[in-house]
């Protein structure tokens, strides 16, 4: 996970788009709550594009589990 975390600040697109397809992928395999869990110790990254790239996709995942459940409530993601 630490070198997917990496590529939010590829200065290509298309290398972004491949690393967000790809976690959605392990989402798809994964509980997302695991996902985010890994994702959440990525907020100690020393880069403020890191850390704002993992926000918007917790985002997107969170967003992703109300259309998929119905539910108004969402795994915790705790920073490390």
């Amino acid at each position: 996970m630490p070198s997917l975390i990496e590529k939010f600040t590829d200065s290509k697109i298309l290398v972004r788009t491949a690393n967000l397809k790809l976690l959605k992928r392990i989402m798809g395999s994964l509980e997302p709550s695991v996902v985010l869990e890994l994702l959440g110790r990525g907020m100690a990254h020393a880069s403020a594009k890191v850390r704002e790239e993992i926000v918007n996709t917790a985002i997107m995942v969170r967003g992703g589990l109300v259309a998929h459940s119905g539910r108004s409530t969402y795994p915790t993601v705790h920073a490390r």
